[in-house]
């Protein structure tokens, strides 16, 4: 064993200052040998054997030998005399103590050496450890990067139909995305969803908008239609009670005129034997002084040149007065309701005939002339009292017009010009008079209800509406207007020759 530990002691490398020495204690400290860079020796100086002695005579001393050595084995002290460090610690199961020592300097030389390259391992360590850590930061840190560019690019533009690519093997790196993905695509779901239903709101605001303009238009053609239907009615009413009226005053005076007129020939005939007989008395019988008194008194001369120019007169007159009352039963016919042939002249020629009083000559105008151009038309299946009631509107109107531009310029020669003809199977009236036109800016709405370019009092504003109601809806026709400001007015009328009858036996022809 001795020669084991020689051989091991032997072979320690030590430093240049680096000693070694091993003591046996008794009582006292026995150099067994010393250790040194160049060999064993048995020298039997102490090393540090002040401070040695002083260690271990203190350790020995305090307490029994049992338990001095107990506690001596479990100790080694550092101590420090001189330039150099001592170590002392007693070597288990023996009662050797060993005591190694060194200069400062060149332990500390060592630890210099050793704290370098400690120092350099951990600044490799450290290299490593930060290229480790940059690497893995700029694996974690680009996807977060795009991440980021990637929110605030959403977050900016507000376009949520953008998906972020993974382009990492991190997996939580690809959950995170995923995860952002799916909650973008839900932003944009939510948004289109938001975006459908604010359109859906404004359709149906829309369609309620347009429901309600479209509710309130009609009810407001409902109204207009109402008030146009009740003024019809009343304006109905009122040329039936009218029609009636004509047509009992008509009859009432028809037959005394009548009884004149069947009368009146035979009074001409009578009057002219008288006159006859006269003169052949005077011819042949010398008349008394009496007789030529009575003949100067009544002045016989003038009656019998006055006389029959008296009859011819009142049977002008009776021939006057039975145009007037054919014309007011005529027109009178504005209650009828069937469908009946007539002669459309003659219904113009009636209603002439009741505004004669209008076309006349008048102290403040001149006459307004009718001129005729009739065509040969066969007889005409219509509502005869309603067409009548046309031709009454259109005529009124244009006298309206012609006195109205006879008082700008009285100068002013005024006339009605009434044409006919036949086109194909229909006919075709045109009334056109040289007054003052109708304005541009209100042609178009001659037509509409209750309007009027006359005085409040002097026009309901239904005379034309009526007038195209019966023409287009009644007869299954056409009315036109056509106006230049300044030159006058023209309407034409267009309306088939034949109806259709609905009901057998309803067509009438009137005489």
């Amino acid at each position: 064993a001795l020669e084991h530990l020689s051989d091991e002691l032997a072979n320690l490398e030590l430093l240049d200052s680096e000693r070694v020495q091993l003591l046996a204690y008794r009582k006292t400290l026995i150099p067994i040998t010393t250790i040194s860079p160049s060999g064993m020796n048995h020298r039997h100086d102490i090393l540090g054997e002040d401070a040695v002695l002083q260690l271990v005579s203190k350790r020995l001393t305090a307490k029994s030998d049992a338990a001095t050595e107990e506690e001596f084995e479990s100790v080694t002290e550092l101590l420090t005399m001189g330039n150099r460090w001592y170590a002392v610690t007693k070597v288990s199961d023996t009662d050797w103590i060993a005591v190694s020592s060194i200069e400062i300097n060149q332990a500390r030389a060592g630890s210099y050496q050793l704290m370098s390259i400690f120092a350099l391992v951990f600044l490799g360590l450290g290299f490593v450890a930060v290229v480790a850590i940059v690497r893995v930061s700029r694996h974690l840190s680009e996807p977060l990067n795009q991440l980021s560019q990637a929110t605030q690019h959403i977050t900016k533009q507000a376009n949520f139909a953008v998906q972020i690519p993974v382009k990492t093997s991190d997996q939580e790196i690809c959950s995170l995305t995923d995860s952002f993905n799916q909650l973008i695509e839900r932003v944009q779901q939510l948004l289109d969803e938001q975006a459908e239903a604010k359109q859906q709101l404004e359709d149906y605001n829309q369609t309620l908008e347009e429901k309600v303009d479209a509710r309130t238009q009609e009810l407001k053609e409902t109204l207009n239609e109402l008030k146009r239907t009740q003024t019809q009615i009343v304006q109905s009413e009122k040329m039936s009670s009218l029609g009636q009226l004509v047509a009992g005053i008509a009859h009432e005076i028809n037959n005394p005129v009548n009884f004149i007129h069947g009368n009146l020939g035979h009074v001409r005939e009578n009057t002219q034997d008288l006159l006859d007989l006269i003169e052949l008395y005077q011819r042949e019988v010398q008349a008394t002084t009496a007789i030529a008194n009575k003949i100067d008194e009544i002045d016989l001369a003038f009656l019998q040149e006055d006389v029959p120019k008296l009859l011819k007169s009142m049977t002008i007159g009776i021939e006057r007065i039975r145009e007037i009352v054919k014309s007011l039963r005529i027109f009178s016919r504005l209650d009828e309701a069937d469908v009946k042939a007539i002669d459309i002249h003659e219904g113009i020629d009636s209603t002439l005939m009741i505004l004669q009083n209008r076309l006349k000559a008048k102290s403040d105008r001149t006459e307004i002339h009718v001129i005729k151009d009739y065509a040969q038309l066969p007889m005409v299946q219509c509502y005869a009292g309603q067409l009548n009631q046309v031709f009454m509107n259109i005529l009124v109107n244009a006298i309206d017009a012609l006195e109205e531009g006879l008082v700008k310029d009285p100068t002013h020669q005024p006339h009605i010009k009434i044409g006919t003809k036949r086109i194909g199977e229909s006919i075709e009236i045109a009334i056109a008079d040289n007054g003052t036109g109708i304005p541009e800016s209100i042609q178009s709405r001659i037509f509409d209800p209750f309007f009027t370019t006359k005085a409040i009092g002097k026009g309901t504003g239904m005379g034309m509406s009526i007038s195209y109601q019966i023409i287009t809806e009644k007869h299954g026709g056409e009315l036109e207007c056509v106006s230049t400001p300044g030159q006058g007015t023209l309407f034409l009328i267009r309306i088939p020759i034949e109806q259709e009858i609905s009901e057998p036996g309803q067509l009438e022809k009137i005489d």
